[in-house]
């Protein structure tokens, strides 16, 4: 039962480190482009 909460929790993370890298570079185009 441990283990799966631990692999939840990581796989969270993964996402959300996924979605602030998506958001920075969407973040760093903008600030080329514009």
């Amino acid at each position: 039962m441990r283990l799966l909460a631990v692999v939840v929790l990581a796989l969270l993370a993964v996402s959300q480190a996924e979605e602030g890298a998506r958001l920075l570079a969407s973040k760093s185009l903008l600030n080329r482009y514009a």
